[in-house]
């Protein structure tokens, strides 16, 4: 369990954490090369990857709590102080991405972009926390230095900038098919 908890730890950091980055940075493609690039097959690689990923975590939420439901604290989070919030967390986390089998809003970018946010609702607000907790240290310590890659924005920008590079892949990759598809039916016709 200890290497699968790794391998998902691995996934999150290098492609769930930078889904939101990835959209945001698809729908300003679209603005800009309109009908030049295949952004619904892009949305529709995104949309998998989200549902995989689900249907992986729920499996293994489930196996947790029934195999070894000592080491799982989920009873404590579910009905202790804040089980509004928590509940939350696992309804978006776990039950909100399968509305993305749904075929009127499941390519709908913006939904995309509320799933993969709210996926990681509870990352985001523990950033967010650190970012606040980081900037009232520095306000009382004005001695310490402001550098970007130790500093918790650091963090926060190198995923933005990893989730704009995996979108130029994701279209790069989906154009360079489509020419040799299309390459390859005209070899064929001729």
């Amino acid at each position: 369990m200890d290497i699968f908890d790794r391998i998902l730890k691995l996934i999150d950091t290098n492609l769930i954490y930078c889904l939101p980055a990835m959209i945001i940075t698809l729908l300003i493609f679209q603005l800009l090369f309109k009908d030049r690039l295949q952004f619904k097959k892009a949305y529709l690689i995104i949309k998998w990857i989200i549902i995989g990923y689900v249907i992986v975590n729920l499996i293994s939420f489930i196996i947790l709590i029934i195999i070894n439901h000592e080491k799982s604290a989920f009873i404590n989070r579910a009905t202790g102080k804040y089980w509004f919030s928590y509940w939350f967390m696992i309804f978006s986390s776990l039950f909100l991405p399968f509305f993305l089998f749904y075929k009127k809003i499941g390519l709908k970018p913006l939904f995309l972009l509320f799933v993969s946010i709210t996926m990681k609702i509870g990352w985001y607000f523990e950033r967010y926390i650190i970012f606040l907790a980081d900037y009232n240290i520095r306000q009382f310590d004005p001695e310490k230095e402001f550098d970007w890659l130790t500093s918790p924005w650091g963090g926060f920008y190198l995923i933005w900038i990893q989730g704009l590079i995996l979108a130029l892949i994701l279209v790069g990759g989906i154009t360079i098919i489509e020419r040799l598809a299309n390459k390859r039916t005209l070899h064929n016709k001729n």
